[in-house]
């Protein structure tokens, strides 16, 4: 497997199972009373999230080589995240920060999301990761409340990889959706060899529903592969060589909580194309990785 860098948030996710409605509602006291305290039947689960540290962590394990350019802090979040990316092999770029993303989410008794507190952290260094000499492969994958500064540094960022020869990744998530029009993401699009989102994701910038419309319109922007992430649905693909394509998801024993699924999938992707897998063989790697993940609805850690 050629090594991979990858540039992205790293977070200490916590999940909340079944929590009441209003749990936190009214005037703070100094001190803990009775009626303050409300109990849960389920543990609180504390893990690995980040659409960069998910990945990363995935193809260490899976036996590549994976350096990470991410902002881990000094903090207790910082030195446990960092515990478990060294136990998975992960190298990280740059120096330590002041602080580390974290994330509460709560979730109902099917393990749907209810809401999410999250501290962003510090910026991620997009550049370090491009500079990667080693690296074959880069994926970018961006958090929710990127700002026109990441956009800025990450198209920059994609330009440098493939100067130097790099593959190129990108998966913006829910990235600008609110604040940029299409055609400044259709300009990463074709700074990006592969370009990995959901249905809902891409069809926003491509204003089209259908898959095989979406992955048309978007490889006519540019890059040479597609994979459109379609939850219960599977996953469809299209390539320079490799005609549409759509496979039905691997459906776990039991579904739990979906929190990590879709950043283990890209590190499943990224994994099996480094090593030269096909399209259509990367994508059934990366719906393994996503299927145990909300199986064991553990996250990343619960993986394997």
């Amino acid at each position: 497997m050629t090594t991979i860098a990858i540039a992205g948030s790293v977070s200490v996710d916590i999940t909340v199972r079944n929590a009441p409605a209003n749990w936190c509602a009214g005037d703070g006291i100094d001190g803990y009373t009775p009626e303050l305290i409300t109990e849960l039947q389920l543990p609180i689960d504390v893990g690995l999230g980040g659409n960069g540290a998910a990945p990363a962590y995935v193809i260490g394990k899976l036996g590549g080589t994976v350096f990470l350019s991410a902002p881990v802090g000094t903090d207790m979040s910082g030195q446990l995240t960092r515990r478990w990316l060294d136990e998975a092999g992960v190298r990280l770029l740059g120096e330590p920060t002041a602080s580390t993303m974290s994330a509460v989410t709560a979730v109902d008794d099917q393990g749907k999301r209810l809401g999410c507190l999250q501290y962003v952290g510090p910026p991620v260094d997009w550049l370090a990761a491009s500079q990667c000499d080693d690296a074959a492969w880069l994926l970018i994958g961006t958090h929710t409340k990127a700002t026109q500064d990441d956009y800025d540094n990450i198209l920059l960022a994609l330009t440098a990889a493939r100067e130097h020869g790099t593959r190129t990744v990108l998966d913006s998530g829910l990235s600008w959706l609110r604040t940029l029009q299409p055609p400044a993401m259709h300009a990463l699009w074709r700074q990006s060899d592969l370009v990995i989102g959901t249905g809902d994701e891409l069809g926003a910038w491509s204003d089209r529903t259908d898959p095989e419309a979406i992955t048309r319109f978007v490889l006519d922007h540019g890059p040479r592969d597609v994979i459109v992430k379609l939850g219960e649905e599977g996953a469809a693909w299209q390539g320079f060589d490799e005609p549409f394509g759509h496979q039905a998801a691997h459906k776990p024993g039991s579904a739990d909580v979906t929190v990590g699924a879709g950043d283990g999938f890209n590190g499943g992707v990224l994994a099996a194309l480094a090593q030269g897998d096909s399209l259509r063989t990367a994508v059934d790697a990366g719906q393994e990785v996503a299927g145990a993940i909300v199986q064991s609805g553990r996250g990343i850690l619960g993986w394997r």
